[in-house]
């Protein structure tokens, strides 16, 4: 038996189209938590709607919105496991939706190779209508030293927390402060990495059977102080996580510089877009420029390495973008600084 669970707020928009692809899958002998973290929409309405109708449904009401996987949430979730005898569990978003096939084939996957954890490719829809697959390339169970050597292939598939079926022991162990609360906008990467942890056995399926939609607002204008901090707060997870396995090779080393630039980028444009003031965003691009790990990864030679961007370019992107933020006088301070530091970065570096 698999046990799924779904936590929405304000999701009325998107729900049912997940909670109906959990409906329509071929493997029905499934348990469903569905939990509303402190709507204000007609989620609730819907929850209880398909309680209602489905007895495999339970529904779940948080009176205010709570982060993290709350002591309300971790009870239920407790007696419906054992009450049933759960064998796996997944986590669906509330605006995202699973193929048809997805329990079914990752049941079968993961009982028939004794898997602690699953992993398979998602389709990717934007907005515009317009969408991306992104499939691993080759279907492996690794174990053992194999989970370190495949890591840089399968880092992107193996550090998501949607689309991935978990052995129920896993799962509880996943379950803690430590590895859910407090990072919120990389809570689900922290969280696999921590199940990667714990794994004997690990499974990448070549499939793709799980879509994540992109949200408008993915881009999100709201400032986070934190966004740089979740960049060394990763980087550190997946630094520890390959220390627990053995020594951190050359090729690791390299890998862990191209992770970083990725998560670089990956927060520059909420950054950039933040609804703060000039004088915010040129601080924390100083911050990250400042930064003992990027001073660092500027040292190295990105071809040798394995990054595939030019590093004269990426330095110039930045000062551009600082030059373009000099224009409010109250950032003049930073951005003159950040212009030095990548001047500077630009001429002994490149």
């Amino acid at each position: 038996m698999i046990y799924i669970y779904t936590t929405a707020y304000n999701a009325a928009a998107t729900l049912r189209r997940a909670v109906q692809s959990v409906l329509d899958q071929t493997y029905a002998d499934f348990k469903y938590l569905l939990t509303d973290n402190g709507s204000t929409d007609e989620t609730w309405n819907i929850l209880r709607e398909y309680a209602t109708r489905d007895s495999r449904i339970t529904a779940l009401c948080n009176t205010a919105n709570i982060s993290g996987y709350n002591v309300k949430h971790r009870a239920v979730t407790s007696r419906i496991i054992k009450q049933h005898s759960t064998d796996y569990s997944v986590y669906l978003d509330a605006d995202d939706e699973y193929k048809p096939d997805f329990l079914a084939l990752m049941a079968r996957f993961s009982k028939e190779n004794k898997l602690d954890i699953a992993f398979c490719g998602s389709e990717y829809l934007w907005p515009d209508g317009t969408s991306r697959l992104d499939t691993p390339p080759h279907t492996r169970v690794l174990t053992g030293d194999d989970i370190i050597r495949f890591l840089p292939e399968y880092y992107q598939y193996v550090t998501r927390f949607w689309g991935v079926l978990f052995r129920k022991h896993l799962k509880q162990r996943i379950q803690s402060p430590r590895a859910l609360n407090n990072l919120n906008g990389l809570w689900d990467s922290k969280g696999a990495l921590h199940g990667l942890e714990h794994a004997k056995r690990v499974g990448v399926l070549a499939e793709n059977l799980h879509k994540y939609y992109r949200a408008p607002n993915t881009l999100s204008r709201v400032y986070n102080p934190n966004w740089f901090w979740w960049v060394n707060e990763m980087y550190e997870q997946t630094r520890m996580f390959i220390l627990s396995r053995g020594a951190i090779n050359r090729e690791l080393e390299n890998f862990l510089y191209v992770r970083y630039l990725i998560w670089i980028k990956y927060i520059t444009p909420r950054i950039q877009n933040a609804n703060v003031s000039a004088k915010d965003r040129a601080r924390d691009f100083v911050e990250i420029f400042t930064n003992d790990r990027t001073v660092e990864l500027l040292r190295q030679d990105w071809r040798a390495v394995g990054i595939v961007s030019d590093k004269a370019e990426f330095l110039r992107e930045y000062i551009a973008l600082a030059e373009e933020l000099s224009g409010d006088d109250d950032a003049l301070s930073y951005t003159r600084q950040l212009v030095r530091i990548l001047d500077q970065q630009l001429r002994s570096r490149c």
